[in-house]
């Protein structure tokens, strides 16, 4: 034993493994027991991916990425949770606020870009520059609402119990909002970050429970996969409907549809060093640049096929990079790019580490920076096997903690020894 078990399950090795096998392994799994009907009877031939030595390697190199990520993850010995503690009234105002603040960007972001956005046809997510910017704030400041909201319920009794319940319905109505868009990926994010941080913070979830979501929450992925391209004028009632007609066809769905991402694996490792060298950091710049405020129009940087790995895929899997709903990439694929299998060996097991020491961090202190990277962190890994390492390491998990740490600034709540204390504003 390299220390004492954990104190919860559902913890960054677990999510992140189950997402990466999903994404990585589903699809063959389908493919070989035929249990659902893929696009093509012929995987080796689907979409560029044509060589069985090509597929069966880059299977194995993931299970090594996968046992590569487990092993930093081990190496690393636990802590034990602290004493359940008592949060202050600052946390409380803090996470309230937070939630408002969340759900009246994504109030803006529906302004900016029209009404169409809750009942259209899903077109992906490709916005202008100022609603996308709303929704990237909003995305990381959800999630840092949600753990701050959580953690400070400690102290919450009697009518202050009311008000937490009310934050947590609008957290959730606003998920529920984005999958009648059809936006899947963000609604699965909010809805495990409360998730993680009650059985973090407050109770364990029993695997059983969990299973049982989860499965429910697959089918209803599954079922908006099929409303949002199946209902021209979405709502409550039409997706319900939906929900109905095509239960059956909604686990093949979603299962398809997450699982489809390893074909960008299959072809970047068909793609390079073969077709073209590594790019050695080349296709992160798009994604680097983005992380500025106005940084890809002050560096003049484009989204090409040699600076983004989705742009990438989407031209070699599609023959085109001008269609709305783009290929997108998969965490393995992302960084095979740059510098071939050995950089992904080391890059998966810097993620075990990193992600112990933010879990550890997290469970035995009581410092906010690190409860929300850490529900930040498992809220995300649910969809990191299909995401670029940029995003899943910068705006997913260090912008909360960012915005977090601005608006408790703004109300005065600073860190005083190993307490979090309202500073009195000055005169």
């Amino acid at each position: 034993m390299l220390g004492p078990k954990p104190v919860n399950w559902l913890a960054a090795d677990t999510t992140f493994s189950i997402s990466f096998v999903v994404v990585h392994f589903l699809y063959i799994f389908i493919w070989l027991t035929d249990i659902f009907q893929l696009p093509v009877t012929d995987i080796w031939y689907f979409r560029n991916a044509n060589c069985p030595h090509t597929v069966c390697s880059t299977l194995a190199m993931c299970a090594g990425s996968l046992a590569a990520f487990n092993i930093g993850y081990l190496i690393l010995p636990y802590k034990l949770r602290m004493e359940p503690m008592k949060a202050v009234m600052p946390w409380q105002r803090l996470g309230k606020l937070l939630v408002r603040i969340s759900c009246g960007l994504l109030i803006l972001f529906v302004i900016l870009v029209g009404p169409q956005f809750l009942s259209g046809r899903y077109e992906g997510s490709t916005f202008s520059y100022l609603p996308n910017i709303v929704f990237q704030v909003f995305q990381g400041l959800i999630l840092a609402a949600i753990a701050v909201l959580v953690v400070s319920r400690a102290s919450y009794s009697g009518r202050s119990k009311r008000i937490i319940w009310l934050d947590t319905f609008l957290a959730v109505a606003a998920s529920v909002a984005l999958l009648l868009h059809g936006d899947r990926s963000t609604f699965l994010i909010i809805v495990l970050a409360i998730l993680t941080a009650y059985s973090e913070f407050i109770k364990p979830i029993k695997v059983q429970t969990a299973a049982l979501a989860l499965a429910a929450m697959f089918v209803l992925l599954g079922i908006s996969g099929l409303a949002r391209h199946a209902v021209e004028g979405r709502n409550l009632a039409s997706f319900y409907r939906i929900g109905q007609e095509k239960f059956g066809d909604s686990l093949e769905n979603a299962a398809v549809g997450f699982s489809g991402s390893v074909l960008t694996a299959f072809v970047a490792v068909d793609h390079v060093p073969g077709d073209h060298r590594y790019y050695m950091g080349k296709q992160k710049i798009n994604a680097v640049a983005g992380l500025i405020p106005f940084g890809r129009k002050l560096f003049n940087v484009q989204q090409t096929t040699e600076t983004s790995s989705s742009v990438l895929f989407t031209y070699l899997i599609q023959g085109t990079t001008g269609k709305v709903s783009g290929t997108g990439t998969s965490i393995f694929a992302d960084i095979y790019l740059e510098g071939g299998y050995g950089l992904t060996l080391f890059v998966f097991f810097l993620f075990g580490l990193l992600f112990k020491h933010i879990t550890t961090k997290a469970r035995s202190t009581d410092d906010l920076r690190w409860k929300v990277a850490l529900v930040s962190l498992v809220a995300i890994l649910s969809i990191s096997g299909r995401m670029q390492i940029v995003d899943l390491l910068v705006r997913q998990v260090a912008y909360p903690v960012m915005y977090m740490l601005f608006f408790a600034y703004v109300l005065g709540v600073h860190r005083r020894g190993s307490r979090y204390v309202m500073m009195k504003p000055p005169t």
